[in-house]
């Protein structure tokens, strides 16, 4: 079996897992850390460890290439980075494995496609859940009809985040960068991402690609002093008419488990945190699918080494992912002004190792009645809401508008 170099691109954050699944699982699937692109390696706490294993460190891709050889790039850096980085790795032959989500904006997103068709490798999105036997499972069902029509699909993400989760580094709750690079760091672009984007993986025609946004109508919130949004509700319809509810939000007043629920014509399927996806029939009948946590950090990475090997086409490229990003994009567009919840539905707390959350009380008990009345917030009536406007998505190629400005 072809021994796999991977060079990984980032240290911080996801980076670190990558670097201890090749350090210490590599020789059992024939791959080997060749190097590490981050210049700001040295003040991680995991770069001793590297270090001592005489892993190369280098600021730049090219620098790198111009000394070592590799087969496979990973890429673990921010979310505004992910556009140039995967493009410059596809323009030096290397295929690539990127972590969620695409990027801050669909045009970034069409210039990473141009960069993939004009190099000819692979671009693999690293959406954990996707590579995970039991959703390939329901996903191999769903596309042979066993449930029948989609007709509407739902989940709901509550993960307060403390402050520091907003003062770890530069771009968090950002919208754009400095030099205008679009981040739009938020629950649904970021730490949630996964679950907006199952729902349009699960509804693809073919194990590669995703139902398509056709439209999204959202409602974008901050209890958070940040430039973005901490809460959201969106409603999206496919090309196909099924209709998506995600409701997130990192200001919730506790962490409530992910729940979800696909209702189909001949099936619902359902999922809480932590346990089995389950299909329950019309008819009564049962079918369970393996639970997609155990092993969705490796799987990837494992399946992305095999596709180099076999000149493979991994279960979540592009088009698959892009159906996120475009819907992201949308719901910013459908509420471009965030609001702010007012000041007395705004609180501080300390939880019992002393981190400090601005959160707002009953928020969770609110979202929680969104989701199972399938309504956004502005229609169950609640005093803080305002409705977003419906935004078209079916020829959106350009964020903000969905259209490329003319340079008129």
């Amino acid at each position: 079996m072809k021994n796999v170099s991977v060079v990984l691109i980032g240290l911080s954050s996801y980076g670190k897992v990558y670097a201890r699944l090749l350090m210490e699982q590599g020789a059992l699937h024939d791959a080997r850390l060749a190097g590490i692109v981050d210049p700001y390696a040295e003040k991680n706490p995991y770069w001793p460890a590297l270090r001592d294993q005489s892993v190369p460190r280098y600021d730049q891709l090219a620098e790198f290439l111009a000394r070592h050889p590799a087969d496979l790039a990973v890429i673990a850096s921010p979310t505004y980075l992910h556009c140039p980085q995967t493009c410059a790795a596809l323009q030096a032959g290397l295929p690539v494995l990127c972590e969620k989500p695409v990027a801050g904006s669909i045009q970034d997103g069409r210039r990473m496609l141009a960069a993939r068709e004009a190099a000819g490798r692979f671009a693999a999105i690293g959406y954990n859940w996707s590579f995970c036997e039991g959703i390939q499972a329901l996903k191999r069902d769903v596309i042979a009809g066993l449930f029948g029509r989609p007709v509407r699909l739902k989940t709901l993400v509550l993960w307060p985040r403390p402050q520091t989760y907003y003062q770890r580094n530069n771009w968090a709750g950002k919208l754009r960068m400095p030099d205008g690079a679009w981040v739009l760091d938020s629950p649904v672009n970021n730490a949630t991402a996964h679950y907006l984007h199952n729902m349009f993986y699960i509804l693809g025609a073919a194990t590669d690609t995703s139902a398509m946004p056709a439209e999204v109508t959202a409602e974008l919130y901050r209890a958070n002093a940040i430039e973005n949004y901490d809460t959201a509700c969106l409603r999206a319809g496919t090309l196909e008419g099924a209709e998506l509810l995600f409701v997130t939000s990192h200001a919730s007043d506790r962490q409530a488990a992910v729940h979800c629920e696909f209702v189909f014509e001949q099936a619902v399927v359902k999922y809480e945190e932590h346990a089995l996806f389950q299909a329950v029939f019309n008819n009564g009948r049962i079918k369970e699918y393996a639970m997609p946590d155990e092993g969705q950090h490796s799987a990837k990475l494992w399946q992305c080494l095999d596709a180099v090997r076999r000149n493979g086409r991994p279960v979540c490229g592009l088009e698959a992912a892009l159906a996120q990003t475009i819907c992201m994009n949308g719901a910013q567009d459908s509420m471009p002004e965030i609001v702010s919840f007012p000041p007395a539905m705004r609180a501080r707390r300390l939880d019992e190792k002393g981190a400090e959350y601005v959160m707002a009380p009953g928020l969770t008990e609110a979202l929680q009645v969104c989701y199972e009345s399938w309504r956004l917030p502005s229609e169950c009536g609640l005093a803080w809401a305002r409705a977003g406007r419906r935004v078209d998505l079916k020829n959106y190629a350009w964020y903000p508008g969905g259209q490329k400005p003319s340079k008129s």
